[in-house]
């Protein structure tokens, strides 16, 4: 009767490792994506400044000011 509960024992931890190692897998991919997306936009967003100076300028100010509004109260 021991046995039989300790091979359960042991097949619902293999289990629990292999789901948690897939998550683990997952997890790493998806950030791996999301890592590769950013920069992606980070260089578009960098070449638009560069093709728009004034307006990016002018875009970071007017972000600037409502976070500030938005700390003071």
């Amino acid at each position: 009767m021991k046995a039989s509960t300790q091979s359960s024992f042991d097949s619902r931890v293999e289990a629990l490792k292999d789901s948690a190692k897939h998550l683990v897998d997952v997890g790493g991919d998806r950030v791996t994506r999301l890592k590769s997306a950013t920069v992606a936009q980070a260089d578009r967003i960098s070449m638009l400044i560069k093709q728009h100076p004034f307006a990016g300028v002018a875009i970071a100010f007017g972000v600037g000011y409502l976070a500030m509004r938005l700390v003071r109260r």
